[in-house]
């Protein structure tokens, strides 16, 4: 029986929540906002470096399924044992698979797909936001697998 692949990264960075799109009246479209465009392009660095540290990947052409973990800093005076008073766990899934997504072309002007051609192939998600350890720095742990 095959084995599935995966690819796997660290996001070292707080996770990011996708906020809405800013209107462009004037051009009847809505733009996304900077802050949503620098963490994706983050998020991308993060897939480019870790397929360069691999050696190459192969790009998945199939269904893929994805697991996160999101781990925040919790502030000094939360008395919550899990972080429902932050972002949306959803929002924070957008700016993750976009920003996977994204790391197609990054650095060339050149579209080149690098893990997925889009994010249209996940087809499960096992999604976790936790506070992180006293001593840990907020970040995100992703991890994708190919479904056979």
């Amino acid at each position: 029986m095959p084995t599935a692949r995966t690819f796997s990264f660290i996001i070292p960075d707080a996770p990011h929540p996708c906020q809405r799109a800013a209107p462009m009246w004037k051009q009847k479209r809505l733009v996304d906002t900077q802050k949503n465009r620098s963490a994706k392009k983050f998020i991308a660095k993060c897939v480019n470096e870790r397929v360069e540290e691999l050696g190459g990947f192969e790009p998945f052409e199939g269904a893929v399924r994805v697991g996160v973990k999101y781990l925040l800093k919790k502030s000094k005076g939360s008395k919550l044992d899990m972080p429902t008073n932050k972002s949306d766990i959803d929002n924070f899934i957008k700016t993750t698979l976009d920003g996977i997504t994204r790391a197609n072309g990054l650095d060339s002007g050149e579209k080149k797909t690098v893990i997925w051609e889009d994010d249209g192939c996940v087809v499960e998600i096992d999604a976790q936001k936790m506070w992180a350890n006293e001593g840990i720095e907020p970040h995100t742990e992703v991890w994708i697998e190919e479904v056979l």
